[in-house]
């Protein structure tokens, strides 16, 4: 699993590894049972301390997404909560205005971002991605 962490947002670093390992969950990503990276492995990759990784987890353990296993790790839970509805607009909002900033930094239209934004959305249709083919 990939986690990608961005100093500069404004959106706290512990809830974008909450966001992030969410996205991955309810896409399918991240299986039921599958082990994440440590705490320690976590944060030595995403340059972090180590506490903001555990606050994630804890997060997401709370939340009833993930599940720690004495002696044994970290776990996606067995039956996660859905993302769908409010929660997974959200979600998708953050990416989407982190990838609206990006474009404007790297001074596209409006009308040019629409068109990334058709080609991102026909290149999704076309690998057939949607939310029936999840493997749950």
């Amino acid at each position: 699993m990939y986690f990608e962490i961005n100093p500069s947002l404004a959106e706290p670093i512990h809830l974008q590894i909450v966001h992030q390992v969410q996205c991955a969950i309810a896409s399918g990503a991240l299986a039921p049972g599958e082990r994440l990276p440590s705490t320690r492995d976590l944060s030595v990759k995403l340059r972090v301390n180590p506490n903001t990784v555990a606050r994630a987890y804890g997060d997401l353990e709370r939340a009833g997404f993930l599940e720690t296993r004495r002696g044994e790790g970290i776990f996606v839970s067995a039956s996660p909560p859905a993302v769908e509805g409010k929660q997974a607009r959200k979600l998708v909002m953050r990416q989407m205005e982190q990838a609206v900033r990006d474009g404007v930094l790297l001074g596209m239209g409006d009308l040019e971002m629409r068109d990334v934004l058709e080609e991102a959305l026909d290149r999704v249709r076309r690998q057939g991605l949607h939310a029936d083919s999840r493997s749950r």
